[in-house]
């Protein structure tokens, strides 16, 4: 559930009792992205990491960057 949203920079979320942020930064002409999730605890982390939370969230990105590039071809 997002918690915090402030366009066009910045998210915050709770997810499966971890915190999260993301946010957007422009850099020389790109724009960087961090994404931090905070657990609670090793055995927290070492959940989310049996459940493929890392794998998962790379591909959300990996969608992310190619929905991004179909836009702006088509436009």
């Amino acid at each position: 559930m997002y918690t915090t949203i402030e366009r066009p920079s910045f998210l915050a979320f709770d997810a499966l009792g971890a915190k999260g942020t993301v946010r957007l930064d422009a850099e020389r002409g790109t724009t960087r992205m961090t994404v931090k999730i905070q657990c609670a605890s090793f055995e927290h982390l070492s959940q989310f990491l049996k459940l493929g939370v890392d794998v998962g969230t790379e591909k959300t990105l990996d969608n992310l960057v190619a929905h991004i590039g179909k836009r702006r071809t088509a436009a």
